[in-house]
């Protein structure tokens, strides 16, 4: 039995009873109890208390204590155990014999739990004898948390920015907009498929910039230019299928045939999100506004990843000098070793990744390789095509950016493609060409051909497989 002066302290201790929404506590014990009775399975923490008094004010002060278990014998400590629990006997089945302890309840307004959706309640806070603690991210609210929270329109949600927001019962769905897709709470550009062009630069060197080439096209936005490479940003880690094709070589005014024509490699590839691929679309060569009857070796094309590591190169055609039919050493091959040309003081083209030679009576430049430049005169026209690591510059004159080994003036020799290994610059001859640019491809699924490209600039296809 209580004494007068646990109640007095009960009442002095009110005002530290925690609040909730606003209301102190007003938490009423019945003089319903059961001695050598205790309540199981529903207790929030044991303590160790000096009498019952204090076990029922820390009732008072646990927001989800409805009722206690206080058991009479000391413990070691000298002081009582006191179970505070979150139930009352509406579990009749959890209060159990238990000799020497007490069971005693507060009235519960909470029995008859008028909360939703999860939400805790606390018996004693409003008006209403209870109040509902809504479960943290439940997104509901009120009273009995049962009124839907509109994240969509009071901006709580994690919808992407370029994701709709849809309110449903307690949560929301974002869906990615149109051209975009993803989980809704990260969309990407949808890309399928990307096609890289020379950017409307022709002749020697790269474009300085994406302007507006890309725009309505998957890749618009992810791609920018450095020093003539275009820089793309990898919108989804997968599969994706890369086609390269080499530019073609430039050709004299008087040949019956196009220049040398570039081959075209294709090849499956992994490539991770974000990471930032390096594409060098080759340039056409061209001929001499004077001279006209040569022409400067076309480019090739050249797909790179992180750390200068090729995945895929297609070589640009060989220049040509008077040609009348197609002859096999002007066009790029597909094999990593660079052409010879037409003509038989050229010796072989550039291999490992190397540039082209520049054999014979006056030759037109080497292509650049891969690794390294084109060999060439050391002054005037005639030079070679600058390797990719290089920068890709095309001879002067007028080889093609990727490579493309520059003709001699004087309408004499052409020069040689650029690709993986550069093809070899023409000797001046009546009737020659440059040897066509090697090719690389690291790729599965491989299918490569020669002698695509007749008088174009090179391109780069990539599609998203899966």
């Amino acid at each position: 039995m209580f004494t007068v002066f646990n109640y007095f302290i009960l009442a002095v201790l009110f005002s530290l009873i925690p609040e909730g929404r606003g209301n102190c506590r007003n938490l009423k014990f019945t003089n319903f109890h059961k001695s050598d009775y205790r309540l199981e399975n529903h207790t929030v923490r044991t303590i160790e208390v000096a009498d019952e008094g204090l076990c029922m004010l820390q009732c008072y002060l646990e927001p989800n204590c409805v009722s206690y278990n206080f058991c009479k014998i000391k413990q070691a400590s000298g002081k009582h155990k006191c179970d505070l629990n979150s139930a009352t006997i509406e579990h009749d089945e959890d209060l159990v014999k238990y000799e020497s302890c007490i069971y005693r309840q507060a009235e519960n307004a909470c029995a008859k739990n008028s909360c939703k959706n999860n939400a805790t309640c606390q018996a004693g806070f409003t008006d209403r004898d209870y109040q509902c603690l809504c479960a943290l991210g439940s997104g509901f609210e009120g009273h009995n948390c049962d009124k839907d929270i509109d994240e969509c329109t009071n901006g709580t949600h994690k919808c992407d920015m370029n994701a709709d927001c849809h309110n449903t019962p307690g949560s929301y769905k974002c869906t990615c907009k149109d051209g975009f897709q993803g989980n809704g709470t990260d969309c990407t550009q949808r890309f399928n498929t990307a096609v890289f062009t020379n950017l409307g630069k022709s002749d020697s060197q790269g474009p300085d910039s994406v302007g507006s080439h890309y725009t309505g096209q998957d890749h618009n936005g992810q791609v920018t230019v450095s020093s003539g490479i275009q820089l793309w940003n990898v919108p989804h880690t997968g599969e994706y299928r890369i086609e390269a094709v080499g530019a073609s070589g430039g050709y004299g005014q008087n040949s019956v045939i196009n220049g040398g024509r570039g081959a075209r490699m294709i090849g499956n590839f992994m490539l991770t999100k974000d990471e930032i691929i390096s594409i060098l679309v080759g340039q056409k060569g061209i001929r001499g506004g004077v001279n006209k009857n040569t022409g400067g070796g076309g480019g090739g094309s050249f797909v790179v990843r992180g750390n200068n590591i090729p995945l895929i190169i297609a070589g640009g055609g060989g220049g040509i000098k008077n040609m009348s039919e197609q002859h096999p050493g002007c066009d790029a091959s597909i094999n990593t070793t660079g052409n010879a040309g037409s003509n038989s003081p050229l010796g072989s083209g550039g291999s490992n990744g190397h540039g082209g030679n520049a054999n014979g009576q006056s030759p037109g430049g080497g292509g650049g390789g891969f690794y390294g430049n084109g060999q060439g005169a050391s002054s005037g026209s005639g030079r070679g095509g600058k390797g990719y690591l290089q920068g890709g510059r095309g001879g002067h004159a007028r080889g093609g950016f990727g490579g493309g080994g520059g003709f001699r003036s004087g309408n004499r020799g052409a020069g040689g493609g650029g690709g993986y290994s550069g093809g070899n610059g023409a000797a001046d001859e009546q009737f020659s060409c440059g040897g066509g640019g090697g090719s690389f491809n690291n790729g599965t699924n491989q299918q490569n051909e020669c002698c695509l490209n007749s008088n174009k600039h090179g391109r780069v296809i990539i599609t998203f497989l899966q």
